[in-house]
């Protein structure tokens, strides 16, 4: 996945870390990043700019109209780019039935200028609901169990590439607390646990698709009062914000190029009740300096039984 904070270079990286792939989120991709792909041989999914969709926007007298000139926009700027795989008709929708002609609509003006597939972005729920519009489904899988995901595209009716990901810290966290070392291991031990999934269901699925490339920027609603130096970054990426490649970059290039990677930690162990365990803690260190105690007296017992008598 790419986010606003990446940079055209950053084409480079996906090849120094083994993908072949980039998904461009609710977005076409920058002309700079169309060229980068088409000289590194990366293929791009791109997305017209309609995102979290609800039956209200779907409602709208003139979202048909709308929809169907951004995505014929895209479609016809980036049809003679090589790297352009496919274009996304949909984001993070569920579809309800009434609104079906809409994207049917929207399916026929894409293919009327390009023959190339086109995919939806959905969550397992969802899915059922695009058979017959899209050709290919990405499911979003971003900060859950991957092991439990994996279950429910047995029940898609279309080729699925999944789309997951870890983030190391809260939206808005400081720099070093995003690249503790910590919290790099931990999202590197999720996200290659997820990869060992993927490689003993890899019948279920077609591809992945990682989130995220690299850090990306958060929209902030709010008014803020003050200057901040610092932009809201959302740390999930591989690559910090500025471009440095994370221990989960090198675990996935590892895997990748099937070569040994970085000597990960096994997962912390999170207790059910660590008051218990704190008790049992002291009670041992409390036995243990008992214990010392008692040697230290017998032995200067022992010292004083041995003393010679005075005459």
């Amino acid at each position: 996945d790419w986010g606003d904070a990446f940079a055209p270079p950053q084409a480079r990286r996906v090849r120094d870390w083994g993908g072949n792939l980039l998904r461009v989120v609710g977005q076409p991709a920058p002309s700079q990043l169309l060229d980068a792909c088409d000289r590194q041989g990366i293929f791009l999914l791109e997305e017209a700019p309609i995102y979290y969709l609800i039956p209200a926007h779907l409602s709208k007298n003139r979202f048909t109209d709308i929809a169907r000139s951004l995505l014929g926009e895209m479609v016809a700027r980036d049809r003679n780019h090589p790297s352009a795989l496919a274009w996304g008709l949909a984001i993070n929708t569920l579809l309800p039935e009434i609104h079906r002609n809409i994207f049917q609509r929207l399916r026929d003006a894409a293919l009327q200028l390009d023959d190339r597939p086109l995919f939806a972005v959905t969550d397992p729920a969802g899915a059922k609901s695009w058979t017959g519009l899209a050709d290919f489904l990405i499911i979003d899988s971003f900060e859950k169990d991957v092991a439990t995901e994996i279950a429910s595209f047995t029940n898609a009716d279309k080729p699925v590439l999944s789309r997951f990901g870890f983030s190391l810290a809260a939206v808005g966290a400081a720099a070093e607390e995003t690249n503790d070392i910590t919290a790099q291991q931990r999202q590197a031990n999720k996200i290659k646990n997820a990869l060992d999934e993927f490689t003993a269901n890899q019948a279920l699925l077609s591809g992945y698709v990682i989130v995220a490339l690299q850090d990306w920027r958060v929209d902030a609603p709010l008014l803020r009062v003050g200057f901040r130096h610092d932009p809201e970054i959302y740390p999930a990426g591989l690559l910090s914000s500025e471009g440095e490649p994370r221990l989960s970059f090198q675990v996935t290039q590892a895997m990748h190029r099937e070569v040994r990677g970085p000597a990960l930690p096994p997962e912390n162990f999170k207790a059910q009740h660590p008051d218990v365990y704190a008790g049992v803690g002291i009670g041992l260190i409390v036995v243990i300096l008992f214990f010392i105690n008692r040697d230290k007296r017998l032995l200067g017992k022992r010292a004083l039984d041995a003393r010679p008598a005075s005459a």
